[in-house]
């Protein structure tokens, strides 16, 4: 088993961006308790919505520029960087204001089609918010390219503490949520100037250097990746859209505060990501397909380890947890949805996109993440009669296990290897046996009359000590 867990160390600077973007997640995490626990439901259902409507545009308008970034700016040098810089934030600022002014036009329809008269003003009061996010998108990529991952921390750290008050004071002191965005707006806005100024002090002094064929080419770079992007955004966030347009604000915050990204698993996922994708394209290209099928199987091991029993514990506790952390019986309804959100946790023991984009396989991803969308849409539609919002998640994790099984099979045959050089059945089962004995000792914990944290804690630490023991014996 120790074999399984020596991955080797991630380097200095893949630490430190992780730790930035943990540090955003719990940012994240803590908003949505307070939201929850100050305002009430159809007031966070509200709040919920213009976060979402935001998020839904900026992910999909961004198109790519960060990632071409990555891709161009190593290979640029001296006044050529600069002119890349400057030509990437003004891609950026006209994408921001084309989409802004369409924010702004679209926010009516958006709040009737979301049964939500109270989101127009909202959403038009948050299209600067809007815009910054999108114009200060590049500042993360620029500074990790030249090396200063370390001011990108700095960065994050001060603006999420920003962005924390931004929503939190206003909302303890019962303040509109107009005024929450407009503030939003005013930090992001300062994000993006304190970016650009950093970015320029950190690349060559000389005047800039404008290329109209680097130009075309980064056009030509982001616009597929955009296009990819578009179908992914609209298939990952399709569940909340259509609780949004099905149901009430105050059912849209049931659902919201249901499908959580739990914190930590997503910096886990990058951080394996970020460590194995090399080493995968390299054994690749060089045809070394024994060793693909042993990193592979590993790595999903490995990650396996940490998912496997989050998975049980969690599903065994939900219930604990919400009463807990939201402090309202009304969130109680978000259970049956956190649970089948959960499902999606065992299949993220590999990064199937990452690995299909290392093989070379892009087609492939994007034919998933269609067969995905239309897949996702179907079943929703299908189970949201007879299940209410819960239909809508099933809906969404079926279609996602399906586009799993489907990229597998797709690595499977590109790597020319058997399943069992790809993927360890035998530990799979000792994970999930390991996991099963950890769960009797929580049942005594769940019945026993203690305080609800009291409860939580004992039945944590138990499953932790009897799943180490179980995994240490079963492994042995």
């Amino acid at each position: 088993m120790m074999n399984y867990l020596r991955m080797g160390a991630l380097s200095k600077k893949v630490g430190v961006v992780s730790f930035a973007r943990l540090f955003l997640s719990l940012n994240n995490f803590f908003i949505g308790i307070i939201i929850a626990r100050a305002l009430t439901e159809e007031l966070a259902g509200t709040y919920n919505q213009v976060i979402f409507v935001i998020n839904l545009f900026s992910m999909i308008f961004i198109f790519g520029v960060p990632t071409s970034i990555y891709y161009f700016l190593p290979s640029l040098e001296g006044r050529a960087r600069k002119g890349f810089f400057y030509q990437s934030v003004f891609i950026l600022c006209a994408i921001g204001v084309l989409i802004s002014a369409a924010f702004i036009f679209l926010a009516g329809w958006i709040g009737g089609k979301f049964n939500n008269p109270e989101l127009a003003p909202l959403l038009r009061m948050a299209s600067l918010f809007l815009f910054t996010i999108v114009a200060s998108s590049f500042g993360d990529a620029i500074l990790i390219t030249v090396n200063r991952h370390k001011a990108m921390a700095a960065l994050t750290f001060v603006f999420t503490g920003l962005h924390f008050s931004a929503v939190a004071v206003p909302v303890l002191l019962r303040q509109p949520l107009i005024t929450v965005f407009l503030l939003l707006g005013f930090v992001n806005l300062a994000k993006f100037i304190v970016s650009f100024i950093l970015c320029d002090r950190f690349l060559p002094s000389e005047p800039p250097v404008f290329s109209r064929a680097l130009f075309i080419q980064q056009a030509a770079y982001i616009i597929p990746l955009g296009l990819n992007s578009v179908i992914d955004v609209v298939s990952k966030d399709l569940d909340r859209t259509l609780i949004s347009y099905l149901f009430n604000p105050k059912e849209f915050a049931v659902y919201h505060y249901g499908a959580l990204e739990i914190p930590l698993i997503g910096i886990l996922i990058s951080s394996v990501t970020s460590v194995i994708i090399p080493e995968l394209a390299r054994f690749k290209h060089e045809g070394r397909w024994e060793e693909f099928g042993a990193l592979f199987r590993k790595a999903s091991v490995k990650t396996a380890v940490f998912l496997f029993p989050l998975f049980c514990f969690l599903m065994m506790l939900a219930p604990q947890i919400y009463v807990f952390v939201y402090k309202k019986a009304s969130y109680l309804d978000s259970v049956p949805i956190f649970r089948a959100y959960l499902f999606m946790l065992p299949i993220r023991i590999v990064p199937f996109q990452a690995i299909l984009f290392a093989l070379g396989r892009t087609r492939v991803v994007i034919i998933g993440a269609l067969v995905d969308l239309f897949g996702n849409l179907a079943l929703s539609l299908a189970l949201v009669g007879p299940l209410g919002p819960v239909g809508v998640a099933l809906g969404l994790v079926l279609a996602t296990i399906c586009q799993a099984l489907f990229y597998l099979f797709v690595i499977k045959g590109a790597a020319h290897i058997e399943w069992r050089k790809l993927l360890d059945a035998a530990a799979f089962g000792r994970i999930i046996g390991s996991c099963i004995l950890a769960c009797a000792p929580c049942f005594i914990f769940l019945h026993l009359p203690l305080p609800g944290l009291a409860q939580l804690a004992g039945s944590g630490l138990a499953f932790g000590a009897f799943y180490l023991l179980s995994l240490r014996f079963l492994f042995k």
